[in-house]
């Protein structure tokens, strides 16, 4: 009976394991999420509005796009035939979009994403009714296997250099080099010396 137990309770772990492994947002997911918190609530008066989007980190965009429509607005690229419209104008330019990754030990490591962007809306008129800088960070952790599966080759940026040393790698190795180099010159400087 309590094999039978320790058998449920291993495939439970994989099971929830396996979800888990699945449920991990993409670097590039994060970014996105990362993008629609930044701009937050600017649009939350306008129905409907032209977007002149920046063309660096294109998968902003739809994500962007996709979240006002569920919000219920409407959007219309900037380049459509929209001048008998009056619509306002929404424009965004990014500054900065990044994924860093560091271990934390014991196989996780801390993931931070981060989006900086500059945004402008206008009214029908080119009055400016919002004009701001905006930027946020999304912190999370998970396995450090899933560190290189999370990368999206298209984009450079979630293309992180994860080399997962951890810190015996990346404080001790060192020090045990330098130490190895100072006690091989002192050995050598000494014996010679003596003869």
């Amino acid at each position: 009976m309590r094999s039978f137990m320790k058998y449920l309770l291993t495939i439970g772990l994989f099971v929830l394991t396996g979800v888990g492994a699945q449920a991990q947002s993409s670097h590039m997911q994060q970014l996105q999420t990362a993008g629609i918190e930044c701009i937050g609530d600017v649009l939350a008066n306008v129905d409907s509005f032209e977007l002149d989007a920046d063309t660096r980190a294109p998968y902003l965009r739809p994500a962007l796009v996709a979240n006002w429509k569920d919000e219920g607005h409407t959007v219309y690229a900037a380049d459509s035939t929209t001048a008998g419209l009056k619509l306002p104008r929404f424009q965004y330019r990014i500054d900065d979009v990044r994924i860093g990754v560091r271990s934390l030990g014991s196989g996780s490591v801390e993931r931070t994403a981060s989006v900086s962007m500059r945004y402008l809306l206008t009214g029908p008129d080119s009055q400016i009714l919002a004009d701001n800088l905006c930027s946020r960070e999304i912190v999370d952790s998970f396995d450090a296997n899933l560190a290189k599966g999370l990368t999206d080759a298209r984009y450079d940026e979630t293309n992180i250099e994860y080399d997962g040393k951890g810190w015996m790698n990346r404080v001790l190795e060192p020090v045990i080099i330098v130490g190895a180099a100072v006690i091989g010159t002192y050995l050598f400087f000494n014996l010679r010396s003596k003869r």
